[in-house]
């Protein structure tokens, strides 16, 4: 999937899937193009088995990193420029009114949001968004997302599982797990929550933020499965999930978040066959060493695109 999708990335997919050379691609169109697309009359599913748009993909916070995702307690160091400890983060750039009437013109347009916020004070008006949006014209399993979700206590995971909400939650601790320590030990266990949002019955959808960090898929698994950074600091263990898990996440997760579970993510009569060979078992595997399984060769129809020894 493609969270960032232009008119002209959509273009470039569909001319590799003409050559012969595409994999299926679920394409989240930037808001800023939600005009075109309105006007085009496509809504979420429009397209082929190769390439499809999958929503309008919204950015209403901002970042984990660099204090600027919104948050309800202050972050845990002392702020440098002022020399306090009352700083909260980059307020998102749209009003609630504002938030309110975007996701519901998605709605009403056949189009699924996914909305990209970090903070939980982002997330809660994400999701006063989607319940006043689901309100005015309900729809069974919407499946609204929110794209990380990363500090979300259990009063906000509650209310995502009761409006049906995918989750696109981080898996870049490895990566990127320094950047937790501005918010203090006391909210690591909330955030980037896998456990508890599967412990709930939420589908969680994997991803790697692509350029956040290394579209890698069994880099991003390890990172689920051990919670740790490359410096080996455990961030939030209790958050922590087993292997089989984090696959599920990354495959049928996924194929949930944009209405294609009955297509791919998982190996079953009917699903296309698309699948790899890896150079070892995930489930065998050290936790530590599970980035270091190889890619060996990789089906798409069921044919070969890819094999190591001849690449």
């Amino acid at each position: 999937q493609d969270a960032a999708g232009t008119p002209k990335a959509l273009r470039a997919y569909q001319e590799l899937a003409r050559r012969g050379r595409g994999c299926r691609v679920g394409v989240l169109m930037q808001s800023a193009y939600l005009d075109i697309v309105e006007a085009a009359g496509m809504e979420s599913g429009f397209g082929d088995e190769w390439v499809r748009l999958g929503g309008i993909k919204i950015v209403h916070g901002n970042s984990l990193s660099g204090r600027t995702c919104w948050v309800s307690e202050p972050y845990d160091r002392v702020n440098p420029a002022t020399g306090r400890r009352d700083d909260f983060g980059i307020p998102p750039a749209r009003t609630q009114e504002e938030l309110d009437a975007l996701v519901l013109r998605v709605h009403r347009s056949g189009l699924q949001p996914a909305i990209h916020a970090n903070g939980d004070r982002e997330i809660a008006m994400v999701l006063d968004a989607f319940e006043r949006a689901l309100h005015k014209l309900p729809k069974a399993d919407a499946r609204f997302r929110i794209e990380h979700a990363s500090v979300c206590p259990e009063p906000l995971l509650r209310r995502a599982k009761d409006l049906g909400v995918v989750l696109a939650l981080h898996s870049y601790i490895f990566e990127h797990g320094d950047k937790m320590e501005e918010y203090g030990p006391r909210r690591w266990e909330v955030m980037h929550p896998n456990r508890s949002a599967e412990d709930l019955g939420i589908v969680v959808s994997g991803n790697s933020d692509w350029p956040v960090s290394a579209c890698k898929p069994m880099r991003r698994i390890q990172s689920l499965v051990t919670r740790a950074s490359a410096a080996g600091r455990v961030y939030g263990g209790s958050q922590r999930i087993p292997v089989e898990t984090a696959i599920r996440e990354y495959t049928w997760g996924s194929a949930f978040a944009e209405r294609m579970e009955a297509v791919k993510g998982t190996i079953a009569e009917g699903r296309v066959a698309d699948f790899v060979v890896l150079s070892g078992d995930p489930r065998k595997s050290e936790p530590l060493r599970i980035a270091d399984i190889r890619v060996e060769s990789t089906y798409v129809g069921g044919k070969p695109r890819f094999e190591r020894s001849r690449n």
